[in-house]
């Protein structure tokens, strides 16, 4: 696997503030991860860390094989050969699009030329050659900003929120133009973003952080569908946690029965994943489904969302397709659907522990090399 990028113990303080805390990830060429968590996590100090804006406390950064920080060695951010695009695009609104797309770039002006023409013809605005950013729209701006960060040919290119000041319906076209582009290039990139949505569909890998530290990394569906803490699975989307006992090779549920692998001991009190899409609920009873009353209902696009109540009082989530709405005090039927039961020992304090049926309870409590498989 050729790996384009290698973070290794990354940790980072701003005064009493933990930013980073032995971050770990490494990324293969011609991959995209994306960093996701909330506010303060941490996802926008590690990109400034591997651009060489600022400089780690402590640990590596490797970019194609080369050590670029290793205290004291410390490679100057010009000398990193990594682009960045930032949120508001920083282009320069004195100069025209052309000459924003070549102000980093060096030698004779005939190359300069061809290589500004190589990219707008990449990036698809040829005929916006002599314009100026203010007379573009906010699309166009983002791909000349696009254009500019790939002019030098980094080796990796970081994106940070580079869509946020985008409308949604314009958020969608400009990012897969961008995901072809850098495909095209079998270019490495790191895309900030605290949209959920963004990270699914742009990123190959995704890494979860929490108060600097990593939770989790790993193909993108992969996370979701096997979260290894419930705080992964709480933010990558609706998740909800039902108690089970183990018995006879089953899941023993408020909302029926789980076939289980036989390795989880019989007699175990854990707790199981429920996403939204595990619930089938009908207006008729039906088979191995239990009551429920609808506590909310919500449009999600093309699903609707609705809260359920269960007779424990305990609330689940159900995403049902298509315009079916169930009015609120009405009472359904949900049966229970789960491909691979995830399994947890605690869900509300710490520490969170993935109970792995081939292992046993697992902490996750130590950042580890998450090695993301090309």
């Amino acid at each position: 696997m050729n790996v384009a990028l290698r973070c290794t113990d990354l940790s980072k303080r701003f005064g009493s503030v933990r930013a980073l805390d032995g971050v770990s990830f490494c990324v293969p060429r011609g991959r995209m991860l994306t960093l996701l968590g909330p506010s303060g996590c941490g996802k926008t100090t590690a990109p400034r860390l591997i651009a060489g804006f600022d400089s780690p406390d402590a640990g590596t950064i490797e970019i194609q094989g080369q050590t670029v920080f290793r205290a004291p060695k410390n490679v100057p951010p010009e000398a990193r050969h990594v682009g960045m695009v930032f949120q508001n695009y920083a282009l320069f609104p004195h100069l025209t699009v052309q000459d924003n797309v070549g102000f980093g770039l060096s030698g004779r002006r005939r190359h300069r030329l061809e290589r500004v023409r190589e990219l707008l013809a990449l990036v698809d605005l040829q005929a916006c050659a002599k314009r100026f950013p203010h007379e573009l729209s906010g699309g166009q701006q983002q791909r000349v900003a696009l254009a500019r960060t790939l002019a030098t040919r980094p080796q990796l290119v970081l994106l940070d929120e580079p869509f946020s000041n985008l409308d949604t319906a314009l958020r969608r076209t400009v990012r897969g133009e961008v995901k072809s582009i850098l495909k095209q290039l079998d270019t490495c990139a790191i895309l900030v973003t605290h949209d959920q949505e963004e990270a699914f569909e742009l990123g190959d890998e995704v890494a979860i952080l929490r108060e600097g530290k990593l939770e989790q990394a790993g193909p993108t569906y992969e996370v979701y569908q096997r979260p290894c803490t419930p705080f992964v699975a709480r933010f990558l989307g609706k998740a909800d946690f039902l108690p089970v006992r183990v018995s006879q090779g089953v899941l023993e549920t408020e909302l029926g029965l789980v076939p289980v692998p036989s390795r989880v001991p019989t007699g175990r009190h854990l707790h199981v994943l429920v996403r939204p899409e595990f619930l089938q609920v009908s207006a008729e009873s039906m088979p191995r489904s239990v009551p429920a009353k609808v506590i909310t209902n919500q449009s999600a696009g093309l699903n609707s969302i609705h809260c359920l109540a269960l007779d424990s009082g305990r609330r689940v989530h159900s995403a049902t397709l298509g315009p079916v709405r169930y009015p609120e005090g009405m009472t359904v039927y949900a049966r229970l659907n789960i491909p691979q039961p995830v399994l947890f020992t605690e869900v509300d304090e710490q520490p969170y522990c993935l109970f792995s049926p081939e292992d046993g309870p697992c902490c996750r409590d130590q950042p580890t090399l998450v090695q993301i498989q090309a």
